[in-house]
């Protein structure tokens, strides 16, 4: 019995070095873009995606929401823990470029959302420049979680936040 608990723990032991490895081995930096119709009007996908204080109503990965400055600073409570967030360029109804502050994370970037009318509605696109300095996380990020599936919740909850089918509603490509 001692011998098998030994054995289960080296191959967990050599599994974990295994996807550390792999990460050595993979960019730390990715790009990402994934665009996602709207029945709703710009100005309607606008006011979601900028009112920061309003993001705990509607994004399923939040608890809180802590404005912290002016020009646009923002801290959110959630499942990744506290991530500190800036905005760093503004374009009402046309461009938002949000950035991540914290550089103790293990991953960081930011995320461009372009916005654009189609079809009685509004496209959406966030390209994610993001960056897993941690070389575990990266490979989970690459192989298990894929380098968008933050962008894709987001685009998700947004969805049932200004109408549509979120999930479904003619998305676009994963990483580019």
């Amino acid at each position: 019995m001692k011998r098998l608990l030994l054995v289960l723990v080296g191959v967990i032991a050599a599994a974990i070095l295994a996807l550390w490895i792999i990460g050595l081995l993979l960019p730390a930096d990715h790009v990402t873009r994934v665009s996602r119709w709207y029945p709703a009007p710009r100005d309607t996908v606008w006011t979601a995606i900028s009112d920061v204080r309003a993001y705990p109503q509607w994004r399923t990965d939040l608890d809180s929401v802590t404005v912290m400055a002016d020009p646009l600073a923002w801290r959110e409570y959630g499942a990744f823990g506290a991530i500190t967030f800036a905005a760093d360029e503004s374009v009402p109804r046309e461009r938002l470029v949000t950035r991540i502050v914290d550089q103790d994370l293990g991953f960081g970037g930011r995320w461009i959302y372009t916005m654009g009318d189609s079809a009685g509605g509004t496209v959406l696109t966030i390209v994610e420049e993001g960056e897993v300095s941690n070389a575990f996380f990266r490979t989970i990020s690459r192989f298990v979680t894929g380098h968008d599936a933050t962008v894709r919740q987001y685009l998700d909850d947004l969805g049932g936040r200004v109408g549509g089918e979120g999930g479904g509603g003619g998305g676009g490509g994963g990483g580019v």
